[in-house]
């Protein structure tokens, strides 16, 4: 990514992109970021979105509402899916080291006076990846909310299986690694898989 073109830079520039407002230097500089950048080609995604809509509003048919439609596949639609797919394996990270600490203070391996804490943030931040999710029209099938619908509360046994179900489906087509327990496995397979996963490095900066 040119170090002059950066996101702080290119983002008060992609309302004006969108519309076509951009002189050509500037909108060279977008084309060139998007494709490097998923966070900025969502915020496009986003832009278009709302342009489409109000120009279909306004006037069914003109020019405004299909301006960028053919940009899409060739600049910024693989930056999307790149963004939709760190943010599953974020979400499947946050569920995993979730899943794992309750095991593990369940077995009495690890407690920790900010577990509840954890858990908490873990939750809240898994809400929020979902929301991120379905914003991308991400979820079509609901395995998301799903998931994220199980982890919260954990406070029985049939809970924690039901979130572990819950997040096998979610993982069904891009599993991470270590791999999850089996269902048959019993509580000795588990704390290890617990072990291994809080030794996992973590996606994304912010993991908990």
């Amino acid at each position: 990514m040119n170090a002059a073109t950066t996101c702080s830079t290119v983002l008060p520039l992609l309302s004006a992109w969108v519309d076509g407002r951009l002189a050509a230097d500037a909108a060279d500089r977008v084309r060139g970021h998007l494709p490097e950048c998923p966070r900025c080609a969502a915020s496009v995604e986003g832009l278009l979105i709302v342009a489409d809509a109000t120009a279909t509003l306004l006037a069914p048919g003109t020019p405004v509402a299909r301006r960028r439609t053919d940009e899409r596949p060739g600049r910024f639609d693989g930056a999307i899916e790149r963004l939709v797919i760190r943010r599953r394996r974020v979400l499947s990270r946050l569920v995993r080291r979730l899943l794992a600490r309750r095991w593990l203070r369940r077995e009495g391996e690890a407690t920790s006076a900010s577990a509840a804490a954890d858990d908490r943030t873990s939750v809240a931040r898994s809400r929020a990846v979902l929301e991120e999710l379905v914003d991308l029209d991400s979820d079509p099938s609901g395995d998301g909310a799903r998931l994220v619908a199980a982890i919260d509360p954990l406070g029985t046994s049939e809970a924690w299986h039901g979130a572990m179900a819950a997040l096998r489906s979610f993982e069904a087509s891009a599993p991470l690694a270590p791999p999850l327990p089996a269902p048959e496995d019993g509580p000795d397979a588990r704390a290890r898989w617990a072990r291994d996963e809080l030794e996992a490095a973590p996606v994304g900066d912010d993991v908990v």
